[in-house]
């Protein structure tokens, strides 16, 4: 009776996860086909002679979009802008102003500051009402203006030019004009079928040890070391991963699961000989030595997802995470929230189960604890660099994934708290 309601599980899981992964991938294809990201090239602003005034960088929008408009410059925009400059986001269509935003003191105040420059929000918003063309423009002398009801912009070609400081004329400014749909319910019932997938396919493929279960061998060192090599090729791999000019929230999706698929590959293949004993046994899913772990597994979870929220905001970031600016997109957030709600079964099964039970009947609990933090650690890092408050929530969550599985023997434990984890993350942004 249980062996079939472990097989109806695991059937059952498989179903929702293939089909949850492949329906979540064809929207975010859709999503991102409607996205919009437009870049202005580098443009210095004219001090004196021609119009005073100059538009930056326009791009076509739908009605209903959620849509940010923002101007980079590489320098440190700093109080000598004040009254110097004014922005505007406008609709030609019209010539209606959508956006005034003169630079002064409160917005520079808002000012998101790097190490190559720094980023002026100009306004953002939710579901906007009229869809077509905007554009960012800047204005650096006062001129007249054409009225447009309410609205107003310079009239081209009218009014001297403002002689602008070497330091203002000479800052090259990106302006950016980004655009996304909105994620709404049909995402989130996405996102729980391959929840409950992930979930119902880790229960079922949890097997008790054989009875009588052999006693626990020592690995030799011929079965070691394959393990070690296949690791650090694993995560030399995700850096070199880093540093490929793959863009876009379908990219990032792909290579997602592609990684997901490596781990679980690597720890089927690379699992150490065990006799009497299947290879997911030997990778740990077992039944815990106490069963209402699997009950306090899931809320460990949530509260190292809220623990590791409270840590990474007392560390502060030098630059911006790469993960960052994917999930400022619709799609973007989808395929990392698809992504997030498989990868904690692979990365157990990879991390808890092949190194770490590996290296404990090598070198002891302590020995392996140690280095399979660091290992977690490492292979996150590509992802989180920059953004060292999140690379700190890492650490402190797989320090507590180990020593969950450290303490219960069994690799299903740190599978539901981190499924609960990543959940938690993944589900607050509806």
């Amino acid at each position: 009776m249980i062996d079939r309601a472990r097989r109806i599980l695991t059937v059952l899981g498989a179903l929702l996860l293939v089909g949850g992964l492949g329906l979540g991938g064809l929207r975010v294809v859709a999503l991102a086909s409607a996205e919009v990201d437009a870049y202005s090239l580098p443009t210095q602003l004219e001090g004196t002679g021609g119009e005073p005034h100059r538009e930056l960088v326009r791009a076509e929008i739908n009605a209903g979009s959620s849509v940010l408009f923002e101007v980079c410059a590489e320098a440190d925009l700093d109080e000598s802008w004040v009254g110097a400059v004014e922005f505007m986001v406008w609709h030609p269509e019209d010539e209606g102003i959508v956006i005034e935003a003169p630079v002064d003191a409160e917005l520079l105040g808002r000012v998101r500051r790097a190490p190559w420059g720094s980023c002026l929000t100009l306004g953002r918003g939710d579901d906007i009402p009229i869809g077509g063309t905007y554009a960012i423009e800047a204005v650096w002398a006062e001129v007249p203006r054409r009225r447009m009801g309410d609205a107003s912009r310079p009239e081209p070609g009218v009014g001297p030019g403002r002689e602008l400081p070497p330091s203002i004329r000479e800052t090259p400014l990106v302006a950016r004009i980004a655009a996304t749909s909105s994620l709404g319910d049909d995402d989130f019932w996405t996102l729980l079928f391959v929840l409950a997938g992930a979930l119902a396919l880790s229960l079922g493929l949890t097997v008790p040890p054989p009875v009588p279960a052999p006693a626990p061998t020592l690995t030799p060192r011929s079965s070691v070391a394959p393990t070690f090599i296949g690791t650090i090729a694993f995560i030399l791999g995700l850096f070199a991963l880093a540093f490929v000019p793959f863009s876009g929230s379908v990219s990032a999706y792909g290579r997602g699961l592609v990684i997901a698929a490596l781990e679980v590959g690597l720890a089927l293949a690379l699992v150490p000989p065990l006799a009497a004993w299947t290879r997911t046994q030997r990778l740990g899913l077992l039944p815990p030595k106490r069963l209402y772990l699997v009950a306090v597994a899931p809320i460990l979870g949530v509260l190292v997802a809220f623990l590791g929220n409270l840590i990474g905001a007392f560390v502060p970031s030098t630059s911006e995470a790469s993960i960052e600016s994917l999930v400022a997109f619709s799609s973007g957030a989808l395929a990392l929230g698809l992504v997030s709600v498989v990868v904690p079964v692979a990365e157990e099964l990879f991390f808890r189960g092949l190194i770490f039970g590996n290296l404990e009947r090598r070198l002891g609990g302590s020995r392996a604890f140690l280095v399979t933090i660091v290992l977690f650690a490492l292979a996150h890092l590509p992802q989180q660099w920059g953004n060292w408050g999140a690379a700190s929530s890492v650490l402190f969550a797989g320090v507590v994934f180990t020593a969950l599985r450290w303490r219960s023997g069994s690799t299903l434990v740190p599978i539901l708290a981190h499924l609960a984890h990543n959940a938690i993350l993944v589900f607050s942004r509806f």
